[in-house]
């Protein structure tokens, strides 16, 4: 992760949004400071969310469930908002930004704000790599336990390498990624 930005109340910023429920779930937003809270080790902002760079499937499958906090003081909590009562994310949005906006307001961490777009867009390529990787090795620890001899079986790394490559090889193509040495790193 780069280093903290420092924001002051009112920059517009680009963030990476987590849970403290379900960490493992990233949605990239842009959002507006409300207020920010120093902290040497890691500033915290209070920020308002404003766009959200997601599709409405993977928002209404994992937003509403996610807890967050609204101040620097409370505890996470969800934010009682249910996904029947709107019928697209700027529906939403509009919502969130409506006359009770700072419940919707939500706290973050320096080390997930950036001041552009491609900033964040190229910290999420990571951080989502990062997580292909961490599910294809447990896949690949799954299909490969001793006593499962389901349809997903393989004998080990290297076929587990080739069923991957075959399904993936192609793109791989163009990419600064070396197929077998990313495959390699999975065992």
């Amino acid at each position: 992760m780069p280093a903290h930005r420092l924001f002051d109340k009112g920059n517009s910023i680009y963030a990476i949004l987590t849970s403290y429920n379900n960490p493992n779930v990233h949605i990239p937003i842009k959002g507006i400071i409300m207020d920010t809270k120093w902290d040497p080790v890691n500033p915290k902002y209070l920020v308002k969310i404003i766009k959200i760079y997601e599709k409405k499937s993977f928002i209404w499958k994992y937003f509403f469930d996610m807890t967050f906090s609204n101040s620097f003081t409370d505890r996470a909590r969800s934010m009682w908002l249910k996904p029947e009562n709107f019928n697209d994310i700027e529906e939403l949005l509009e919502h969130m930004n409506g006359s009770n906006a700072a419940r919707y307001y939500i706290t973050m961490d320096s080390i997930m704000c950036f001041k552009s777009l491609n900033e964040l867009t190229k910290q999420f390529q990571s951080l989502q790599l990062y997580m292909i990787s961490k599910n294809l090795k447990q896949a690949y620890e799954c299909t490969s336990r001793q006593l499962y001899k389901g349809p997903m079986k393989t004998d080990g790394l290297s076929e587990y390498k080739a069923k991957m490559k075959v399904a993936w090889s192609d793109t791989f193509e163009g990419s600064e990624i070396d197929i077998d040495k990313y495959f390699d790193s999975l065992g």
